[in-house]
């Protein structure tokens, strides 16, 4: 998972916006994106607070996940996700192989991907040869 920005820089952020500079100006002058500014903003206008949120979708959950994957460690990304939500837990396919890179676990890959080379697809080389017959003609 990223790293969230920096107290101090949230701070600087806060500082230059109440300074009477936009959020845009802001997020220009920074190099951060303008939404993060304005949510930024948007947190501290409500809470008083700019610390960085907890990404907890899955954090208080890693024993039953770890359990999972301990129990079929060659259960795949979807496969777990589907365990999961069988728990009662509501996260998305990419939460959980995010999650499970943040814990360092390794799962099986999904399906075996074949190369798409003609080499692999017999109908398009027989296309391909039939076509360079033609154009010798």
């Amino acid at each position: 998972m990223p790293q969230p920005y920096s107290q101090e820089l949230r701070k600087r952020m806060i500082t230059a916006v109440e300074a009477g500079n936009s959020r845009r100006e802001v997020a220009r002058s920074f190099n951060v994106s303008p939404g993060c500014v304005i949510k930024l903003m948007q947190q501290w206008e409500a809470t008083g607070d700019c610390r960085p949120h907890q990404q907890k979708a899955l954090a208080e959950h890693e024993a039953e996940v770890r359990a999972l994957v301990v129990a079929d460690p060659d259960i795949s990304v979807t496969e777990l996700w589907s365990a999961i939500k069988a728990l009662g837990i509501k996260v998305s396919r990419a939460t959980v192989g995010r999650f499970l890179q943040y814990l360092k676990l390794k799962t099986k890959k999904g399906r075996v991907r074949r190369r798409t080379t003609t080499a692999n697809r017999p109908s398009l080389r027989r296309s391909r040869a039939t076509s360079r017959q033609g154009k010798q003609q």
